[in-house]
């Protein structure tokens, strides 16, 4: 973690940081297992409502049958207007959609 701005102060609405790397885990509920890297560093502005203003990060959902991979751009171009854009590929079939994040 990167941070910019607002480290000096208690308000959090003056907070500006990026994150980066990389983590595996799983949901023992599930029992899905996953792998994740930020492509791009997220980049969270407080006083964004959805937080991340911009950045890209990968997931892969690791299955004995199937690995979808997601990749979630939020896109930089629209500001702080809370979209971001999903590509999922499985199996070589991309599909994508631009979303709200909410």
């Amino acid at each position: 973690m990167a941070w910019e701005a607002g480290f000096v102060t208690p308000e959090l609405e003056d907070d500006i940081f990026d994150v980066s790397g990389s983590v595996t885990g799983g949901d023992s509920t599930n029992s899905v297992k996953f792998s994740s890297t930020i492509l791009d560093p997220l980049h969270y502005v407080y006083s964004c409502p959805s937080l991340i203003e911009k950045g890209e990060i990968e997931l892969i959902l690791i299955d004995d049958e199937l690995v979808p991979t997601f990749n979630v751009d939020f896109i930089e171009g629209d500001g702080c207007n809370n979209l971001f854009r999903s590509t999922v590929d499985c199996d070589g079939q991309p599909i994508s959609f631009t979303y709200p994040f909410n």
